[in-house]
């Protein structure tokens, strides 16, 4: 079964192939593009999983070397922003939870977005994310960023696949520009 693979080739192009994205990765060098996207529901697979027990031993380890890892941000000025996505009950808000309780929250900033505010409707779309970026050697955690409106609007056929594709287009362009101011993103889909 073929599904929607979109890449963003090193020239700025998104690529759409009708491919599953492992079959993509064994074909094509990894080192030739900025992004993947695949279906991530057929596409990739839970390498391995640990039970509560298991779990429970490693996170004294886990957590000092979250710590060790936030410090070294603060010290090499990397602004981090960390984007949780995915279906409701999918352990977002719990995850953020556990990242505030492990990291100094002295420099850690969480934000949930919900529905555009009556102030953010009146400013550019962008606005009320880019307000919460996180400063030089700090942490943002965000719920339900840039990318949730268009994949649920695309999920329930209120949008076109040309208004999606652009869309995606705004947010690899916007992403790029904060790479390109040094920040580190990092995306995760739960459920």
């Amino acid at each position: 079964m073929a599904y929607d693979l979109l890449v963003l080739d090193r020239d700025g192009e998104v690529v759409r192939y009708k491919e599953d994205a492992r079959l993509f990765l064994e074909r094509e060098p990894t080192q030739a593009y900025d992004m993947i996207m695949g279906d991530a529901f057929n596409d990739f697979s839970v390498p391995y999983h640990l039970t509560t027990k298991e779990f429970n031993e490693r996170v004294p380890v886990l957590r000092e070397q979250l710590l060790e890892a936030q410090v070294k941000l603060r010290e090499e000025s990397i602004r981090v922003s960390v984007l949780f996505g995915g279906v409701d009950g999918g352990g977002k808000g719990q995850l953020a939870n556990l990242l505030n309780e492990w990291l100094d929250p002295r420099w850690i900033v969480t934000r949930a977005f919900g529905p555009i505010s009556q102030e953010e409707g009146e400013r550019p779309e962008y606005w009320r994310f880019w307000r919460d970026l996180p400063p030089r050697g700090r942490l943002a955690v965000f719920l339900s960023a840039w990318y949730s409106r268009p994949l649920l609007q695309r999920v329930y056929g209120e949008t076109s696949q040309a208004d999606f594709d652009r869309e995606i287009n705004r947010i690899i362009s916007f992403e790029r520009t904060l790479a390109n101011d040094g920040a580190l993103i990092l995306k995760f889909w739960m459920h």
